[in-house]
């Protein structure tokens, strides 16, 4: 364990070292950085790659038939809250190799890419060609494999859905240690996404990409209630484009301004889409190693304009933002979840309680370097400090979440429509039947009640018929978890494919909370 906290400790020495290196050529505007390049590899290296991986599994399985495998990456990698114990004891397998590009195929608009190609390097890499992914999640360093097993989401998925909703085909390992295209198995394939690495591996995809350009405009919108703003998403949800992200109202999401302490709240929508050219005395909002973070952005646009009292929305700012600055906008500081935990963790503490430090170092606050920070504490205490929860209801049950995260004072809630896609969905999906979209309410912050709520809010979430984010801790009972999803399909579907050499769903992602985390039941 202590040798485990002094690697992670190195990591995030390197990651402050990279980002004060990064300074000047921020202050100089050179665009460039010290960043690791985009890999590329041909199609047969990644051949041989995937089979040396299938190799090791058929190999391990016939040695040890009960073994459980899991993937083999440090603590603090990967965008899930809960700490590596639940590794403990397992077979781990490395598929760090699985790092490159395979194909851009501009004409065809796809991207062949290995499953641990993160969305920066997509991105960095297709922009060139005037494209990008159709749903690209908001931190830099989630993985494409990671987006497709989390059902990733951002302000596009009003058009898209989650981002495995884009994925053209699939190239997975099966716990017999068989390579399978996706289009091989649709079966398999159609619930696959959302269970989070418990069924197969997935080791590379076809991706698809739409039209972009390289700023995007974005409007602020102003609500002072829920209802307006969901009034104004189902008019908009009920006008399909084929223009990509270029053109009005392509990507939709809004923060809800709800601190009890707050002079100003309400609903912040933000609409935008990609332009190609930029008008002249236009607001322009770059990112530098000054700026302040997007939601900061966001309250000073809300704090500074007089509201109306009527019902109506009220357009507040427009601004142009470089298209790469607007993706991962929410990647320094985490959304707010940075700020929000600083009167608790020491060390962010000790950054944000110094301006002239916060200004040097706010740059180095990166969201893959806050999970590393985070894993030097236990998961009792990071889940008894703060909360980090993302839900997906029904638009008439949105309310419901919101009023109870006010109660428990939370300051910020992230809303994001999520598309449906009928009954063409995996058990493990979002979205619901009958309905053109979810919303996705993200809580992040300190809450009262800690790690009580947690409980309480995956309570609620069930009792409305929503979904609970599986990316962080899930204090549900098997039973109360599976009473969300389909049991013997998903039994079945690793019985056919072997996936009883992976970890059951359950015991990934509630397991340290039933053996670390103490709360009333």
């Amino acid at each position: 364990m202590i040798w485990e906290k002094l690697k992670i400790i190195l990591s995030i020495i390197i990651d402050l070292f990279i980002s004060l290196c990064e300074i000047p050529f921020l202050i100089f505007k050179t665009n460039k950085t010290i960043s690791t390049p985009v890999r590329f590899k041909s199609q047969h290296q990644h051949k041989l790659d995937i089979t040396q991986i299938a190799t090791e599994i058929r190999s391990i399985t016939n040695h040890n038939p009960s073994v459980q495998i899991v993937m083999d990456r440090k603590s603090g990698e990967g965008h899930s809250t809960r700490s590596t114990a639940y590794k403990d004891g397992k077979y781990r397998i490395n598929i760090s190799s699985l790092n490159s590009i395979i194909e851009i195929n501009q004409h065809e608009e796809y991207a062949e890419v290995e499953a641990l190609v993160t969305f920066e390097e997509v991105c960095k890499a297709t922009i060139k060609y005037g494209l990008l992914p159709a749903v690209v999640p908001e931190f830099k360093s989630i993985t494409i494999g990671g987006a497709i097993q989390g059902l990733g989401i951002e302000s596009t998925s009003w058009k898209y859905g989650t981002f495995d909703k884009t994925v053209i085909e699939a190239t997975l390992i099966t716990g017999h240690g068989n390579i399978l295209y996706a289009s091989e198995v649709p079966d398999l394939w159609k619930n696959l996404p959302g269970s989070n690495g418990t069924i197969a591996l997935i080791v590379a995809a076809r991706i698809r990409l739409v039209q972009a350009t390289e700023w995007i405009h974005l409007r602020y919108v102003f609500y002072p209630d829920l209802s307006n703003f969901l009034n104004d998403i189902e008019k908009k949800i009920s006008i399909q484009t084929n223009t990509g992200w270029i053109g009005d109202n392509q990507v939709i999401d809004a923060i809800h301004f709800c601190g009890k302490n707050q002079t100003m709240n309400g609903i912040v929508a933000m609409y935008g889409g990609c332009v190609s050219s930029i008008p002249r005395n236009a607001s322009i909002r770059k990112e530098t190693v000054f700026s302040s973070f997007f939601y900061q952005h966001v309250k000073s646009i809300l704090t500074k304009k007089k509201m109306t009292n009527d019902h109506n929305e009220t357009n507040l700012y427009e601004d142009y933002i470089p298209t790469l600055d607007y993706l991962f906008r929410h990647d320094r500081g985490a959304f707010w979840a940075a700020a929000e935990v600083a009167s608790t963790d020491p060390l962010i503490g000790f950054i944000f309680r110094r301006p002239y430090l916060l200004c040097l170092l706010n740059y180095f606050l990166k969201t893959k370097t806050l999970y590393k920070i985070a894993m030097l504490t236990s998961d009792q205490k990071r889940e008894s400090t703060g909360m980090i929860q993302d839900v997906d209801v029904l638009p008439d049950r949105a309310e419901e979440i919101i009023n109870w995260a006010i109660n428990k004072d939370l300051n910020m809630i992230w809303l994001c429509p999520v598309r449906c896609h009928g009954t063409d969905e995996s058990f493990f999906s979002v979205a619901q039947p009958n309905t053109p979209f979810v919303m996705n309410i993200g809580l992040y912050g300190v809450a009262k009640d800690l790690p009580q709520s947690n409980l309480d809010l995956q309570r609620l979430v069930i009792k409305l018929g929503g979904k609970c984010g599986l990316y962080a801790h899930i204090y549900l009972d098997r039973e109360e978890f599976w009473s969300c999803y389909n049991y013997k399909e998903y039994i079945r579907l690793r019985e056919m494919s072997g996936g009883h050499v992976f970890m059951d769903l359950w015991d990934k992602v509630a397991g340290i909370v039933f053996s670390k985390i103490s709360i009333k039941r």
